[in-house]
């Protein structure tokens, strides 16, 4: 959980306001939030960083406007959601509070932030690090309507690619159609990591999810699916 040396009724706050607003979007639960908790104290303990308060309680709040507005929006969404929170239930200085609210407004469109603050990189990274590995696997599952989840060659045709658009920064192509597609995203997604020390936690991440990929495609018959490609 939040580290030891936060006040523990701010502790409590942060953690009901999360289970109350997290859960309605596929993948990002409660559960998501303190994954990226995790990750985010790794990666603050390899980079030097030791006062770490701010970093935690902003990997805990970065999603909870998903479900309520587009994904496109809920970074900003949620940027207003956690700055009244912040503000009407805790005593956290006004600075620390920005830094925070700047994190949760930018972690979904870091490339097009004013600024590229240590906290944004930090946090997104650790974001990042949730969506590789088998927990990654797990979630393009998990964020898959039933029917995406049929083997037919048409849903297995790579029809466009589930990447980061370059043109857009940072953007997510959202017409994606197949758990192939989807694994292409998650991989790609680790281009944009920002820390060394993510870069390094993620390497045996991205090479899990490209070898279940590899094997995924063989092993539906991927000489069936080169005429379509």
């Amino acid at each position: 959980m939040i580290q030891k040396n936060m006040n523990n009724e701010l502790k409590r706050k942060i953690e009901r306001f999360c289970r109350k607003n997290m859960g309605r979007e596929s993948g990002h639960d409660y559960s998501h939030a303190l994954r990226t908790l995790e990750w985010t104290k790794e990666i603050c303990k390899r980079e030097g960083i030791k006062r770490t308060v701010d970093y935690e309680i902003a990997a805990m709040l970065h999603d909870v406007a998903l479900g309520l507005c587009t994904r496109a929006e809920h970074g900003e969404v949620g940027s207003r959601m956690v700055s009244k929170f912040l503000r009407s239930k805790t005593d956290l200085p006004e600075k620390r509070i920005e830094a925070i609210v700047y994190v949760v407004k930018w972690h979904n469109n870091k490339f097009r932030a004013p600024k590229l603050t240590k906290m944004l990189k930090v946090v997104t990274d650790a974001d990042t690090l949730d969506l590789l590995g088998a927990v990654g696997i797990w979630r393009s599952l998990s964020s898959l309507e039933a029917g995406q989840l049929n083997l037919s060659l048409d849903l297995l045709t790579l029809k466009k690619h589930g990447t980061y658009d370059e043109e857009n920064q940072g953007d997510r192509v959202s017409n994606t159609h197949s758990l192939l597609d989807q694994l292409t995203f998650q991989i790609s997604s680790y281009e944009t990591m920002l820390t060394e020390s993510g870069k390094l936690l993620g390497q045996p991440l991205v090479n899990f999810i490209k070898t279940f990929r590899y094997m995924f495609w063989n092993e539906l018959g991927s000489k069936y699916l080169k005429r379509y490609k």
